[in-house]
């Protein structure tokens, strides 16, 4: 069994990009800015859901730095969903179980039009999981910020 998902960074030039294959992807913008086709211009912490088969060209004029996330889309019945854009720091953050000092943001809408999910979350200064994760899903993992340890299968 192999990953069903792609997650990598790039790190534009001036006048850099590259565009993006055929799978639905995610795009979250950690500094600079980015442009989206002609679609979207993202800052940092601003973010894009590309859906699949559309090819859109991304690049920066300046520079910018972002997280990509690429999955292959499966197509429930009905068209698939379309582009949007969105801003992290928008996003009300919720208790995770309850916990204060856990903080979820949901950055795509629960849809069952999209296959995908991709959560931001801040944990206080002191805060922890309350159980070693278990997976039942494909997912990556990315710092924006801070430092901590990450446990998985009790390895960590």
């Amino acid at each position: 069994m192999g990953a069903m998902l792609a997650q990598y960074t790039v790190e534009f030039e001036p006048g850099g990009g590259f565009e993006i294959g055929s799978a639905q992807t995610f795009v979250f913008v950690l500094e600079g800015s980015i442009e989206v086709g002609d679609s979207f211009r993202l800052h940092a912490y601003e973010y894009a859901y590309i859906p699949p088969q559309v090819n859109l060209p991304i690049f920066s004029e300046q520079s910018g730095r972002a997280v990509f996330i690429e999955k292959p889309y499966v197509r429930p019945k009905g068209d698939g969903p379309p582009a949007f854009q969105g801003d992290e720091k928008a996003v009300s953050p919720q208790p995770l179980m309850g916990d204060e000092a856990l903080e979820v943001r949901v950055l795509l809408p629960a849809d069952p039009q999209l296959d995908f999910a991709v959560n931001t979350m801040t944990l206080q200064h002191g805060a922890s999981l309350p159980m070693t994760e278990i997976q039942v899903m494909g997912h990556g993992l990315w710092r924006l910020e801070g430092e901590g340890s990450y446990k998985l299968g009790g390895r960590g």
